[in-house]
């Protein structure tokens, strides 16, 4: 490919055009733009902070799938499909993105004078993952939401085939949404100052806000929503415990003949792992919070460099931080990561072992309403009483280490 502007691809020609912000009204842009020598301070933040959030994102996402799919009492909700559709998006951004990030730092613009499909790819892959990292944060606030406050109808609605369609959907939805970014209406681009590939934020300010409004806005709103019917849900049941128990004798003298019941009931434990998923929402908001704000208003691209740089670095620092919060608020996820890694190393899990016992929770109330045409209910309350040593369900990993070693039988 030749070297002067006019034989270079659009999106380059574009890219010398434009300025980095680190001096106003100074353009030094140029296909050897070096960012090491110009911005050696914030380059080598960038590397480190980027380096050390790609492994330990990468190891604790893996951790995250491993430990739902060889731990059954998180293997059975069905739920946590959408957790490990999150994690796949996270490794992505710390396997894929985040290096070739480290690439266009090194290396600068020129690197990719060749490699146009690479770049827009790079910039598909990244505004793909963080689609589906922001859906996926949605679907399990639906999914908690029903687990919790429609527990009859949840397995109707959250089959294990039909959750794993909803997973595919969620991608195949977020494909959908990067490929204006193909056709002409959106666009990829080597930023300057994001220094790597990415989505081209100026190049179409009304895609820009078609974008953040399907990705960004309405995702937030469903959430936000969800949470706050979850808590509403839980404060008027607990009253009604409350009030249930203080009146249960005069209730059971003054209910009519026949006979129906109505029972109602969630676990402490799916409150606690929404709470969790609750934080691990909170924190994608405060992560991207910078790159969006900076996304939504500076539609002339006046800002600085440094508040692109600090929202980069923010921005995929936050696939790193899963793994993390569901450890340290969540004890089945620690105990899934200690399984998990027992399996993986083919090491013998000690029987009856304290750290991987569970608790049964459940908090419940029993109303009795007779009526002549009234008809039995039977009600379901799942209790958590699975011991991970004496399950039955087996994984590729038991099985493997089973054959290996005779442990587990």
């Amino acid at each position: 490919m030749g070297s002067t502007e006019e034989e270079l691809h659009p999106m380059f020609q574009d890219m010398l055009r434009r300025t980095d912000g680190w001096r106003p009204g100074e353009n030094v842009s140029s296909l050897d733009f070096d960012f090491m020598t110009r911005h050696p301070a914030m380059s080598v933040l960038f590397i480190a902070v980027t380096t050390v959030a790609a492994i330990v994102g990468s190891i604790g996402n893996f951790l995250v799938i491993g430990a739902i799919l060889s731990y059954r009492p998180l293997l059975r909700n069905k739920g946590n499909m959408f957790v490990i559709n999150l994690a796949v998006a996270d490794i992505c951004i710390t396997t894929i993105v985040s290096p070739m990030n480290l690439v266009g730092v090194t290396r600068g613009p020129r690197f990719f004078l060749d490699k146009v499909v690479l770049c827009h790819l790079l910039g598909s892959i990244c505004t793909i993952s963080c689609l589906v990292s922001m859906l996926s944060i949605a679907a399990v606030a639906v999914n908690r939401l029903i687990q919790i406050c429609k527990p009859f109808v949840y397995h109707r609605i959250y089959t294990h085939k039909k959750t794993l369609i909803y997973c595919f959907a969620l991608w195949g939805w977020a494909i959908i949404l990067d490929i204006p970014n193909w056709v002409g209406w959106g666009g990829h681009t080597f930023g300057l100052k994001e220094m790597g590939c990415t989505f081209d934020r100026v190049a179409n300010y009304g895609f820009t806000m078609f974008l953040a409004t399907m990705s960004i806005f309405i995702p937030m709103t469903v959430v936000l929503g969800c949470y706050i019917a979850i808590i509403v849900f839980v404060r008027r049941s607990r009253n009604e415990i409350r009030k249930f128990g203080e009146e249960s004798a005069t209730r059971r003298s003054s209910t009519p003949k026949g006979g129906t019941a109505r029972k109602m009931s969630f676990k402490k434990d799916d409150l606690q792992f929404a709470f969790i998923l609750f934080v691990s929402f909170l924190a994608f908001v405060l992560c991207w919070s910078l790159y969006m704000v900076a996304l939504i208003f500076d539609f002339k691209d006046r800002w600085p460099k440094e508040i692109y740089v600090a929202g980069t670095i923010l921005g995929h620092t936050n696939s790193c931080l899963n793994s993390i919060i569901y450890a340290l608020g969540y004890a089945r996820f620690r105990k899934g990561y200690i399984i998990f890694i027992r399996k993986l190393f083919c090491l013998k899990i000690q029987r009856n072992s304290s750290a991987l016992n569970d608790s049964k929770y459940s908090l419940r109330y029993t109303s009795k309403v007779t009526g002549p045409l009234s008809t039995p209910i039977r009600s379901k309350v799942l209790q958590l009483d699975d011991n991970p040593i004496s399950s039955s369900v087996t994984t590729p990993l038991t099985t493997m280490c089973r054959h290996g070693n005779g442990w587990m039988r």
